[in-house]
C-alpha cells in the first residue's frame, strides 16, 4: 500500500509549539552539569557540532525566573499534557504494523533529551563526488543506560522486520570495536554504515567506515574540537554559566563543499554577499542571571563585505535612543548607512544576474530621473544618517503594531526636503484633489493632505469612501525624517521631543548593551497582558478540534495568566561586532530560541506517519533495502 506524507491541522500547531517552547519544558530547566568530554570528542575538524545539556527537576524557590517558570505546576501540566496528546496521536497515525516501534521511538528520543549528549557530523561529501557522510551521536546516558538499550533493541527489532521481504528475515551484524561491543543493520550502498553500542555509560550511535573505533578513541582521550584553541576562543564569547544548547557550524568547510558543487558561479555570488568571510558560527543558550540568554558569534576573518556591511557603524549611545518613549512596548534602533547598503545590493545583483541589474537600473534609479529628476544615490539616500529608530508605545496611542513609527537620522534637511516636496508634487498631480470646482462632495479615493503641528508639517494619506485603516504620515525636521501609520503618533513625537532622561535607554534591561550597533526591545509583561485574553477564545477554538481528531486536550490545560506573569521580563536583543566578528545576544525570561532538536524530531516523526492510503499495494522502503542488502 503506497504511503503519501501529508500534514494536518494538529501537526501545524504543535510543530512551532514544540520548536519555540521548548526552553520552558521541566525537563531541561535548569540542565545537568556539562560533561566536558562530549564536546572534546567532536572531531577537531567537524563541520556541524550540536550540544545538549539534559535537564532535572526545577526549582520553584530558584533566583532565575525561567526555572521558576519551568517549575510552575500550571506550566508543568500543559507540558505533560501536550507531550501525551503528541505520542497518543503518533501512535493512532502510524500503521499498526510499527505502532510498537513509534512508542520505542519517542520513548528513547524523550530519554535521551533528558541526559547530557552531541551530535556531530565530520565528513559530507556531495555530488560530484560519491555521496559520503560521517557522523555520530554520544550520549552520556548514566543511570538510564540499561533502558536506553532495551529500546534501541526494540526498534532495531522493528527496522528488521520491516526490511523482511517474502518471511526472510536480515539479521543485525555484531562486531567488537576495541573491546565494546556494537550492532549494526545490513544497509546496502550507497547508505552508509550505522552501527551502535556502550561504552561504559555512554551510548554511540555511528555513521560512517570507521566512525565507531575513531569515537572511542575520542571518548577515551578527549582532544577534539573542545580542546582546539579556535574553538576554546569563540566559546569564550558565547559562554552562558548554564548551558542548555549549543551549536557549531563550520561555515568555511560547508562553503567549500557547496563551491565544489557550484563551480565559479557559485563561489562568485558566496563572495558577492560576503560569505566567504565567515569562517564559523557558534552559539549557546542557557541560564543566565534571572533569565536565558541565547548567544551567537558569527567568526569572521579579514574585511567583512556584502550583507556583513549590514554589522558596521559606532555602537549606539544613549543620545541615538533619545527619540524612543520610555513605555515603548516595543522598539528597535540600529546603524544603517542605506547608500553603502544600496551600492552592495547592486553590486550581488549583478554578481548574481547582470542583467536583472540592468533592468532595475533602468526601471527604478533612471525611471526616478525621468520622473522626478531624482538621484536614488544623491537625493534620497546620501542626505539620509545612519541611525534608525522604531517604536511603538501606548504613550503615543499605538496598540501594539498599530503605533509604528519609524525615524532616521538626516544629515541634508535641506536637500531631503527637496526630495520630499518633489514626491508629494507626483503625488498630488497623480491623485488630485478630492474635490473639483463645484462638487459638493469629495471624491471618493486617497488624497495627500497636510497638518501642522510645533510647527513642522506632516503630511499624510487621507481616505474618503474608502475601506482603508491606516493613514500614513511622514515629517521632517532638522534632525529627523519620520514615518508612522498615523498622523498621531508624529504629533506626540514632535511634542515629547528627544529627551534621554525619559527614554527607553533608561530601562534596566539596556543598561548592559555591550557596544551594540541594533537592538530590539520587547516589554514582554505588557505585551502578554495585551495579547493573552485572545488566547482564551483561540485555544477553545484549537482545543475542539484537537478533540475531534481524539487529543484530549481541553481549555483547561490553558494556565492562568497569574502562573506566567510574575516571571516574565523584558526580552533585548543586541548585534555588536567584536575582535572576532559579530556578536548576537538575546536576553529575557524565554527569548525567540530556535527549534529544540529532541522535540522536534517527534515532531517530524509525527508528519512521516500521517499517511493516506492508495489501494496499490508495493513494498516499503525498508523492505526494498532488506531485499537489497540479501
Amino acid at each position: 500500500m503506497a504511503v503519501v506524507p501529508a500534514i494536518g491541522f494538529f501537526e501545524l500547531i504543535l510543530i512551532p509549539l514544540l520548536g519555540l517552547g521548548g526552553i520552558i519544558l521541566p525537563g531541561g530547566v535548569p540542565p545537568l552539569p556539562e560533561d566536558p568530554a562530549l564536546i572534546r570528542a567532536v572531531p577537531a575538524d567537524a563541520i556541524l557540532a550540536v550540544q545538549w545539556f539534559g535537564g532535572t527537576e526545577p526549582n520553584p524557590q530558584s533566583a532565575n525566573a525561567t526555572e521558576r517558570l519551568a517549575a510552575n505546576p500550571e506550566i508543568k501540566a500543559l507540558v505533560g499534557t501536550v507531550i501525551e496528546a503528541f505520542h497518543k496521536t503518533a501512535r493512532m497515525e502510524a500503521p499498526p504494523e510499527i505502532a510498537q516501534g513509534v512508542k520505542s521511538g519517542l520513548d528513547i528520543l524523550g530519554l535521551l533529551a533528558a541526559r547530557p549528549g552531541c551530535l556531530y557530523v565530520s565528513r559530507l561529501d556531495l555530488p560530484p563526488a560519491q555521496p559520503n557522510i560521517a557522523a555520530g551521536i554520544i550520549v552520556n546516558a548514566g543511570d538510564k543506560a540499561a533502558e536506553a538499550g532495551r529500546l534501541l533493541r526494540e526498534i532495531e527489532n522493528l527496522v528488521l522486520a520491516q526490511m523482511s521481504d517474502g518471511g526472510r528475515r536480515p539479521a543485525a551484524a555484531t562486531s567488537d570495536v576495541n573491546g565494546v561491543p556494537f550492532r549494526s543493520l545490513p544497509l546496502p550502498p550507497p547508505v552508509p554504515p550505522v552501527a551502535w553500542g556502550f561504552s561504559g555509560e555512554y551510548l554511540i550511535v555511528a555513521a560512517g567506515d570507521g566512525t565507531p573505533a575513531r569515537m572511542l578513541e575520542a571518548l577515551k582521550a578527549p582532544k577534539g574540537l573542545g580542546a582546539t584553541a579556535a574553538f576554546a576562543k569563540m566559546h569564550a564569547a558565547v559562554k552562558t554559566p548554564a548551558p542548555v544548547s549549543r551549536f557549531y557550524l563550520n561555515v568555511e568547510a560547508v562553503l567549500a563543499k557547496i563551491t565544489a558543487m557550484g563551480g565559479p558561479e557559485a563561489a562568485g555570488a558566496l563572495n558577492a554577499l560576503g560569505l566567504t568571510s565567515i569562517q564559523a558560527v557558534v552559539a549557546e543558550t542557557g541560564l543566565e542571571g534571572a533569565g536565558v540568554a541565547s548567544k551567537t558569534l558569527v567568526a569572521v576573518k579579514g574585511v567583512p563585505s556584502g550583507l556583513l556591511r549590514l554589522c558596521e557603524g559606532a555602537p549606539l549611545a544613549d543620545s541615538d535612543l533619545a527619540l524612543i518613549p520610555g513605555d515603548a512596548t516595543i522598539a528597535a534602533a540600529f546603524r544603517l548607512d542605506a547608500e553603502t547598503i544600496y551600492n552592495e545590493f547592486l553590486t550581488s545583483l549583478g554578481t548574481f544576474d547582470p542583467r536583472a541589474r540592468d533592468e532595475f537600473l533602468r526601471e527604478v534609479p533612471h525611471g526616478l530621473e525621468r520622473e522626478l529628476g531624482l538621484s536614488v544615490t544623491d537625493d534620497i539616500l546620501r542626505p539620509l544618517g545612519d541611525t534608525w529608530c522604531l517604536w511603538s508605545a501606548p504613550s503615543d496611542g499605538g496598540l501594539l503594531f498599530t503605533g509604528l513609527t519609524l525615524a532616521v537620522t538626516v544629515k541634508d534637511r535641506e536637500r531631503f526636503q527637496k526630495t520630499l516636496d518633489k514626491i508629494a508634487g507626483l503625488m498630488r498631480r497623480e491623485m488630485g484633489e478630492p474635490r473639483g470646482t463645484g462638487d459638493r462632495r469629495p471624491r471618493r479615493g486617497l488624497f495627500l493632505e497636510s497638518t501642522t503641528c510645533r510647527g513642522v508639517a506632516i503630511q499624510y494619506l487621507n481616505s474618503i469612501g474608502e475601506e482603508f485603516p491606516v493613514a500614513p504620515a511622514w515629517c521632517l525636521t532638522d534632525t529627523h525624517f519620520s514615518i508612522s501609520l498615523f498622523p498621531q503618533m508624529l504629533k506626540t513625537a514632535l511634542a515629547r521631543g528627544a529627551a534621554v532622561e525619559s527614554s527607553l535607554a533608561r530601562q534596566t534591561a539596556l543598561k548592559d548593551r555591550g557596544g551594540a550597533l541594533a537592538l530590539t526591545y520587547a516589554d514582554t509583561p505588557s505585551i502578554f497582558r495585551m495579547l493573552y485574553p485572545l488566547a482564551h477564545p483561540l485555544a477553545q477554538i484549537l482545543c475542539g478540534k484537537l478533540q475531534r481528531e481524539g487529543i484530549d486536550v481541553t481549555i483547561a490545560s490553558l494556565p492562568t495568566a497569574a502562573g506566567i506573569l510574575p516571571h516574565l521580563g523584558p526580552e533585548v536583543s543586541t548585534v555588536a561586532r567584536t575582535d572576532q566578528g559579530v556578536l548576537m545576544i538575546t536576553r529575557g525570561t524565554v527569548p525567540s530560541a530556535g527549534p529544540v532538536l529532541g522535540l522536534m524530531l517527534p515532531a517530524m516523526t509525527v508528519l512521516g506517519f500521517r499517511t493516506v492510503h492508495a489501494p496499490v499495494q508495493q513494498p516499503t522502503p525498508l523492505r526494498a533495502m532488506g531485499a537489497h542488502a540479501r
